[in-house]
């Protein structure tokens, strides 16, 4: 268990406090962010002009079907991703925080990771990954 240690200069008093865990889920499969992140995968997966497979490229996604890309909803799978999504994110030893990922699969190869709440200016992160969650780009939406 891990735990928050206060220490008191004045009384040298330490105070232990457990700390609640981090909490990694889903992002809901028909909200609007969620389905609008796959519908653009859709469009960068499935599109044949040159200015397209450049963008799929330079996002290491493969060529794909719209069938073939899905919204996830397990949860061990939004865990997965949302560890990789932080590590990606922060210097090593930064504390986990709880996030609700979107993560959309695509075929048995590749998953676009992002967590809605996570801003970085006016812009959201979104990572590829592989299928064991190797962060391979990150692209800013």
């Amino acid at each position: 268990m891990c735990k928050l240690h206060i220490l008191v200069a004045a009384g040298m008093t330490v105070i232990s406090l457990p700390l609640a865990g981090q909490t990694y889920t889903c992002h809901p499969a028909s909200s609007e962010v969620s389905t609008a992140l796959r519908d653009y995968v859709v469009q960068i997966v499935t599109g044949t002009n040159a200015s397209v497979v450049n963008v799929r490229n330079t996002y290491q996604l493969l060529s794909a079907t719209a069938g073939q890309v899905t919204l996830v909803t397990q949860k061990n799978t939004c865990k997965n991703a949302a560890l990789a999504y932080h590590a990606a994110l922060n210097p090593p030893g930064t504390p986990a925080i709880s996030r609700s990922m979107i993560v959309i699969k695509i075929s048995n190869s590749r998953y676009v990771i992002e967590d809605p709440t996570e801003v970085q200016g006016e812009y959201k992160m979104v990572m590829v990954t592989d299928a064991s969650f190797n962060v391979l780009a990150k692209f800013s939406s």
